[in-house]
């Protein structure tokens, strides 16, 4: 959950689509592979069963313990370090699998189970900066409660867990989180780097390293990566979607343009890809061409809000401060609660110097009693322009009020699991 990775979806909110489906999907070959993608999926090897009880985790842990202690081989080690994974064990866990590589470095799964272990070491852990970026987010109740927990760590699930207690509320934890995970990240590129010089043929692995470098705020690494993936299997369209999610975090829009017709192509109806090439054209000043196919897409599914989003900041980029202020009411009527499109609307309403309205938006997402003092707001004369395309992305709340991004999937912005190991 490295914040460059984070940031992608604030920052490319309207393509967040496949950001977070990437999430749900990874959730899915964690457990089965890549079998379905068209990709060699390895023999599986048997693991210790999940233990449904405390009591059933230290019985399989003590069947572990001796079977290590009877011969200890790589592969008991592996099984001892899951057994100590379901206890969460978590220091153990990554004693056990160190032992398992150092008797045998050459064996793959012992780097992937590796990986597993570093990502089960994710923890939470509040900075002053952290705290600066939530505070907009939060009442000051709220904002107390995180004040007092800066500065230590906590287990990901006791965070959770104690935010929940306080009453926070599913969204503000989600908006939260992607603040405060802490993980080690460059410990886990380490081993799926190993793991891809050990079978650079496996196509698999290579797509698991270039979807974490990208997870990582490292896409540059991971555009050959993808491009490799392509050389062999020329049509597969998730190394498509994340060459183009590569080449706009590197603003190379042109390459992200060719990624995203190419799947429109084998994907007409798909809004979605419609939406990113939105984007795209505003990101590259293609005003009329953001516009043309926005509507091409609203026609085609006229129930999405984030198209009414993009369309209206389109609009709002090129000075049709109307129109944007028109569509962006079409969103929320399909969203009334998106605070987001609230907040693109409130500082679009704050541009064009209307006091009241920018209020009213502001009271609709509770932020005027809880973070903003109404006295200190400084409206802009009205007809001030809109920042231009290399500052304003296509659905993307302006900075004046903070707010927390929300996907249209709904799925958790929380960080992609790595292969699970045999």
């Amino acid at each position: 959950m490295v914040k460059d990775f984070k940031n992608l979806l604030s920052k490319y909110p309207v393509i967040s689509w496949v950001v977070v489906g990437f999430v749900a999907f990874m959730l899915i070959i964690s457990t089965v592979g890549f079998g379905f993608m068209g990709f060699n999926s390895e023999e599986n090897i048997p693991m210790p069963e999940q233990a449904d009880n405390p009591d059933d985790a230290k019985a399989e842990l003590e069947r572990c313990l001796a079977a290590v202690a009877k011969e200890p081989s790589d592969f008991n080690y592996r099984q001892l370090t899951r057994a100590y994974m379901a206890t969460n064990e978590i220091d153990k866990a990554l004693d056990a699998i160190q032992t398992a590589v150092n008797k045998d470095p050459n064996d793959i799964s012992s780097y992937q189970l590796l990986c597993e272990v570093y990502d089960k070491q994710s923890w939470c852990e509040l900075t002053d900066k952290d705290i600066d970026n939530i505070k907009p987010l939060l009442s000051a109740d709220k904002l107390t409660v995180l004040t007092a927990m800066k500065n230590k760590k906590y287990p990901v699930e006791k965070f959770l867990e104690e935010l929940k207690k306080a009453g926070f509320k599913q969204e503000e934890i989600q908006s939260i989180t992607k603040y405060v995970i802490k993980t080690n990240d460059d410990k886990i590129l380490e081993a799926m780097n190993k793991i891809v010089l050990l079978d650079p043929n496996n196509l698999d692995n290579r797509f698991s390293l270039a979807s974490y470098l990208i997870q990582s705020g490292k896409s540059k690494e991971a555009i050959p990566e993808l491009q490799k993936i392509l050389e062999s299997n020329p049509t597969n369209l998730y190394a498509h979607q994340f060459l183009a999610i590569a080449y706009m975090n590197e603003n190379i829009y042109d390459k992200a343009e060719e990624e995203f017709n190419y799947m429109l192509k084998q994907q007409p109806d798909d809004v979605r890809i419609h939406s990113a090439l939105g984007e795209i054209y505003v990101k590259q000043k293609k005003y009329d061409d953001a516009v043309t196919i926005y509507e091409k897409a609203i026609s085609k599914d006229p129930n999405r809000p984030f198209l009414f989003a993009g369309l209206a900041t389109t609009y709002a980029v090129q000075g049709h401060n109307e129109k944007a202020v028109e569509t962006y009411k079409k969103a929320l009527l399909l969203d009334p609660n998106s605070m987001e499109l609230h907040s693109q609307l409130a500082n679009l309403y704050q541009k064009m110097g209307k006091h009241e309205e920018f209020m009213n938006e502001l009271k609709s997402m509770n932020l005027v009693q809880n973070v903003i003092d109404p006295n200190s707001i400084q409206i802009e004369p009205a007809g001030t322009k809109v920042p231009d395309a290399n500052q304003a992305d296509t659905g993307a709340p302006a900075q004046d009020v903070p707010v927390p991004t929300q996907s249209d999937t709904g799925v958790p912005t929380q960080t992609a699991p790595v292969p699970t190991a045999n």
